[in-house]
């Protein structure tokens, strides 16, 4: 019988540190995005707690210039996970976009990487094996907090500059 335990990790990368090194057997799934995403998800998650419900490029701006914390935490946890996947073999990545829009193909991987069979079930979104439906937000196949599709290229422009610092490549200067 194996035995499983998942951890969302709100306090960054250090305890799968510690489990990586206490548990040397232990297989562990990191879920990546692009810091570009993570920080407008971010963004929408927050504008939510005050009530409002659509991320229009106002609101958005508004909130953008205080996450640079989630920035640098999300920077120092990207580059720590680098470095531990280096060092230990039982570690996989896995993007978002892929188990969002590739949905099936990215959970037959994740079933062989922990060594189970793989099911239709591993594919639907399901909390102790009961499928979720979602009639407000489509769940598999589309990401509902895409930036890409949410901002204009002039906000998409601003948030690189942001991530990225003053560069050639994002520069309002071209």
């Amino acid at each position: 019988k194996k035995t499983f335990f998942v951890d969302t990790l709100p306090n960054g990368i250090d305890p799968v540190i510690m489990v990586a090194e206490k548990v040397p057997g232990a297989k562990i799934i990191i879920m990546t995005r692009d810091i570009e995403s993570l920080l407008y998800a971010n963004a929408c998650r927050k504008i939510g707690y005050q009530g409002e419900v659509n991320v229009n490029s106002n609101t958005f701006k508004k909130i953008l210039f205080s996450q640079k914390e989630f920035e640098k935490k999300m920077s120092i946890f990207y580059h720590k996970s680098a470095k531990l996947k280096a060092s230990y073999k039982n570690i996989i990545f896995v993007n978002f976009n892929d188990l969002i829009l590739n949905t099936e193909n990215t959970m037959k991987e994740l079933a062989k990487f922990i060594g189970i069979e793989y099911e239709p079930i591993l594919a639907s979104p399901s909390i102790n094996g009961k499928v979720i439906n979602s009639d407000k937000h489509q769940i598999i196949g589309s990401i509902n907090d895409d930036p890409y599709k949410h901002l204009s290229e002039a906000d998409m422009d601003l948030l690189k500059y942001v991530v990225h610092g003053f560069n050639k490549q994002y520069s309002f200067f071209k």
